[in-house]
């Protein structure tokens, strides 16, 4: 069940996801890894519907289960999933103080996936400290962390993976007012994204793709 709430969350249908994941959650009363991996696909679900504080409830609230985990790419994803609701927190509440606590959380789930040897997972990992930079308008060291994170993709085929780097170095591009390179990559990743499926991660870069055309002036492509 919770496999197949994640197919919906894919599709990008949060609400379908999120009831088969409660439901899952229901069944899954054993504090053990798979009522682990459950909780952290609702968290993912709900930090794509911008719940973000809903998530973080969500994971106070089963921060005892994560820690008697032994699994270190589980312990790994929920440090991960901690970094992602801090980060945004911080942009969206401008707290400042929370992009420190993200960034925190970012170690030590690197930590957690090097010592799982999961380098897919550090690749996502990597790719998310480069955005957190580009927030905190550092586009060196923003960009030196979304091309490693690229290069690791690449080498493992994980398409989907690369097309979303790819819409963090569009919205990289735009900030820096490379707005050709920026429209460029960020219809590169649209289209990686349409064609594999992955319609929620798609809507999110066709919003950066519009941006890009709407600041080189092509307003009536970025309405569409």
């Amino acid at each position: 069940q919770s496999e197949i709430a994640y197919c919906y969350y894919r599709e990008g249908t949060l609400n379908e996801a999120r009831s088969w994941l409660r439901d899952a959650l229901d069944k899954l009363t054993f504090e053990g890894a798979a009522r682990a991996r459950a909780l952290l696909k609702l968290t993912t679900v709900e930090c794509s519907a911008g719940r973000f504080h809903e998530a973080l409830e969500l994971l106070n609230e089963n921060e005892a289960l994560f820690r008697k985990i032994t699994n270190h790419t589980i312990k790994g994803g929920y440090h991960h999933e901690l970094a992602i609701i801090f980060r945004n927190l911080a942009t969206r509440e401008n707290r400042p103080e929370y992009f420190r606590h993200a960034i925190n959380q970012y170690k030590e789930a690197e930590t957690q996936f090097r010592l799982a040897h999961n380098l897919i997972f550090r690749a996502d990992l990597i790719a998310n400290v480069g955005y957190l930079l580009y927030k905190l308008s550092r586009y060196k060291e923003a960009h030196r962390y979304l091309d490693e994170a690229r290069r690791l993709t690449l080498r493992f085929k994980n398409k989907a993976s690369t097309a979303q780097i790819d819409d963090s170095l569009a919205q990289l591009l735009i900030a820096e007012g490379r707005l050709t390179d920026a429209e460029r990559v960020a219809r590169r990743a649209v289209a990686a994204l349409r064609k594999g499926g992955h319609f929620c991660m798609m809507a999110e870069a066709l919003i950066t793709h519009g941006i890009a055309l709407a600041r080189s002036g092509r307003t009536a492509h970025a309405h569409f």
